[in-house]
């Protein structure tokens, strides 16, 4: 079962976090929320080179609303390009590869119901 899941984001090394979609274009979303408009209009694509060679940290909260028995899975048809997965302030995965699926079996990671 899928659960969509409420995400925020923020570039690395800034302190504020803002809603964002998933899956997406962080660069689209960090623009939305500063509000610079159309990438593809006049000079807007300028403000864009701050972005460049930057990580990106995404956090979301679920509750553990698996049946008894059941297995929690995290999943992604790909991330560009580099990430490490953290639950529950644990490091729990390290990943290096273009738009690769990642399937992660979270179960022992995520605190009890």
């Amino acid at each position: 079962m899928k659960h969509n899941l409420k995400w925020i984001c923020k570039l690395s090394g800034e302190e504020e976090f803002f809603e964002a979609s998933v899956p997406s274009n962080p660069q689209y979303e960090y623009s939305k929320h500063k509000n610079w408009g159309d990438v593809n209009y006049g000079e807007n694509c300028k403000k864009f080179d701050v972005l460049e060679d930057r990580g990106w940290v995404y956090k979301t909260e679920f509750n553990d609303i698996r049946e008894e028995g059941k297995s929690l899975y995290f999943v992604s048809f790909g991330i560009d390009y580099e990430c490490d997965i953290y639950i529950n302030k644990k490091h729990i995965f390290h990943h290096i590869g273009m738009f690769e699926k990642i399937e992660l079996d979270i179960t022992d990671y995520v605190e009890d119901k």
